[in-house]
């Protein structure tokens, strides 16, 4: 039942995916760290006759924004394509915020560039790990690449969420025409 439902988007970036999200009858609280990126969401809501209600926009990193005092308890997070850019202390500590944050049953769902991605090349390596690389990517973004899911999944098994179910996926033209985006994304419980 989504009328009822809280759904925080993390990065939500132009918040295609909070609108869409709202349409649905959930309520959402769409995060976004770019105050540029948070006006157009704004103005997104605005235009397409969304509840204001329904789809709540909030400049702020997710940290910030799940840690905030005096917030209501979500029922389920999502972030596309953004948890990669986080280093494993960070995305932890992310995660161990989501756990407090979410209510008993509560639904994280969190993507992440995945091997032969087609920013992969685009730049250099800068460290191995044991669940893929860190690249610094040729627009000087540092993105991790997945290489071994099952092993990432530890994390948010080690945050207290149940064993998540792994999906590899790939998108046409996601970060180049004619170039595959590969992702591979993670739901899990709160346990």
């Amino acid at each position: 039942n989504g009328h009822d439902s809280i759904v925080v988007e993390g990065g939500a970036g132009s918040g295609g995916h909070s609108a869409r999200l709202a349409t649905e009858g959930f309520n959402v609280k769409s995060v976004e760290s770019s105050p540029t990126a948070a006006r157009l969401i704004t103005q997104l809501r605005d235009t397409s006759g969304i509840q204001k209600s329904r789809l709540e926009v909030f400049n702020s990193d997710i940290g910030k924004y799940l840690t905030a005092p005096n917030q209501a308890p979500i029922d389920a997070f999502y972030a596309n394509s953004v948890f990669h850019f986080f280093p494993p202390k960070l995305r932890l500590e992310l995660y161990a915020q989501l756990h407090q944050r979410l209510r008993d049953e509560g639904i994280i769902a969190v993507s992440f560039k995945a091997e032969g991605d087609s920013l992969e090349m685009r730049g250099g390596a800068i460290k191995k790990t044991p669940y893929g690389v860190v690249r610094l990517g040729d627009d000087g973004i540092t993105r991790l690449f997945v290489y071994k899911p099952e092993v990432l999944a530890k994390e948010l098994n080690g945050a207290g969420f149940a064993q998540p179910e792994i999906i590899p996926f790939e998108i046409m033209g996601y970060n180049y025409k004619g170039e595959p985006g590969k992702l591979v994304g993670y739901i899990a419980k709160k346990a």
